[in-house]
């Protein structure tokens, strides 16, 4: 039996997206330090979600969609092991855009916004858990398919 951790552990404080005026569209900023960014498909990040939420500590942060991705913020150098080729990873420097702090969503919604804001302002996702996640996901998605072709 896997046990989960009941808090994911960060090497560096939870950092926080600084206060922003409302622009009425899409902003770019610098993935900043002590986080990074990880762009994934959003059919794939919306299972992938579902599936860690069934976990019995929601290690779920801050989520955002733009452009048929959703971002998760990630502590800073979370890039090994390697994510799979269909992600996005975004080091401290790179730029990432945001929809604007008054674009929501659900979970189950379509297009642009923030899909989740944890109450206690979370940001981090623990990548060791999403990590897993977005390859099993990604992997029953992308897995060939047997076809059985008749013989002649």
């Amino acid at each position: 039996m896997i046990t989960w951790p009941s808090t994911p552990t960060v090497r560096h404080p939870a950092p926080h997206l600084p206060p922003v005026d409302l622009p009425e569209g899409p902003w770019a900023r610098a993935v900043g330090s002590g986080w990074d960014v990880v762009l994934v498909p959003e059919g794939v990040a919306r299972q992938a979600v579902q599936a860690l939420y069934e976990l019995p500590a929601d290690p779920v942060g801050t989520v955002f969609a733009l452009d048929g991705q959703w971002g998760f913020f990630l502590p800073e150098e979370s890039d090994e092991p390697r994510w799979p080729p269909y992600v996005r990873y975004l080091k401290a420097g790179a730029s990432v855009t945001l929809p604007p702090a008054c674009w929501t969503r659900d979970l189950d919604g379509t297009g642009s916004g923030w899909v989740r804001r944890p109450w206690d302002g979370r940001l981090l996702t623990p990548p060791l858990m999403l990590h897993p996640m977005v390859n099993a996901v990604g992997h029953s998605k992308t897995a060939p398919r047997c076809v059985r072709h008749p013989h002649t």
